[in-house]
Parts: C-alpha cells; structure tokens; sequence
C-alpha cells in the first residue's frame, strides 16, 4: 500500500473514531439529563424513599392504628372517598410538631401511634398517610422537595373526575 493510500485509510480510521468519540459523549451527557430530569437529585433522596417505603409497609403490618383506619375508610366507595377519608380522620389529631424533627436525626421516624399522640413533621405524616393507603390497596408515590416531603396519589382509572391527589400534612387537593 503506498503512502497516499495510508494517509486516507488513517483519516478514515481517526474520521470513524472521532464520530464514536462524539457519539458516546452525546449519549453520556444525554443519559445524565435524563436522570437528573426524573430520578432523584440526592443520595438521600434515594435512601429516603426506600426507608420511608419500609417504614409504610412495617406500619401497615404491625400499627392497629393504620389497619383500623384502614377499615374504617375502605368502606367508602370510591377512591376519593377513601383518601378523603383517611385525611379527614387524621385532621382530629393533626399536629406538627417540628421538636420532633430536632429530636430525631435528620430521618426517623415515630410510629403512627405516636404521631398521633405528639405530632410529627411532614416525614411522619407522610410515611403514615402511605402506609394507611397501601392498605386499601391505593399506590401513592412520595414526592421530595428540599426540606420537605409529601405524597402524589394517582387515580386508579381514568374516569375519575381528577388527574392526581396532594396529600401533605394537614392539606389534601385534588387536581
């Protein structure tokens, strides 16, 4: 092969690899964009989510609080009914009690007993509105903002005269 035949062949190969540089480049920074777009921002989010979704389901096994309430409101008919019935149950003992959040390190929790008893921040709340849902079989995802968590509940079909649930603490919307 004479030296005009090598030269292109290199230009070809240093041409392809360029293009496979700039390819996994693109698709490195696209798939960054797409996990801070819509995964967690925070280690502690992830941690949060798992601990708070353990903590819901333990509730749900062990608190005859949750499960009471649970029974009581899944008598209701519809789904609406049921949230706004766990809500407005929970509205005669609603406290918050930020003392509890300084008490605690920066993720534990109480058990829905007690938060009933003494109040709790919006974790606690949180985590027992879950726990109470996930009885009656309603999913609801939790939702984090700096310093703040609340829950998003879904409608389980697509007749329901409303898109999704806000439930955080001591405010229930449905939109």
């Amino acid at each position: 092969m004479n030296s005009e035949a090598k030269q292109k062949v290199k230009k070809l190969v240093m041409s392809a690899l360029s293009i496979w540089a700039f390819m996994i480049v693109f698709f490195l920074l696209l798939n960054a964009g797409s996990y801070y777009l819509h995964y967690p921002i925070d280690i502690r989010e992830v941690v949060s989510v798992g601990y708070f979704n353990s903590a819901a389901s333990h509730y749900g096994k062990t608190s005859n609080l949750t499960n009471n309430m649970a029974s009581i409101c899944g008598l209701e008919d519809s789904q609406r009914e049921k949230i706004e019935c766990v809500y407005d149950l929970s509205m005669r003992f609603f406290k918050y009690n930020e003392t509890i959040a300084e008490s605690l390190d920066g993720i534990s929790l109480s058990s829905p007993e007690d938060i009933f008893i003494y109040g709790h921040v919006c974790r606690g709340w949180s985590v027992f509105y879950k726990s109470v849902l996930d009885i009656m079989g309603i999913e609801s995802e939790f939702v984090f903002a700096p310093d703040h968590v609340f829950l998003i509940v879904k409608p389980e079909s697509n007749e329901a005269d409303w898109r999704y649930a806000l439930l955080d603490m001591d405010v229930l919307r449905f939109y």
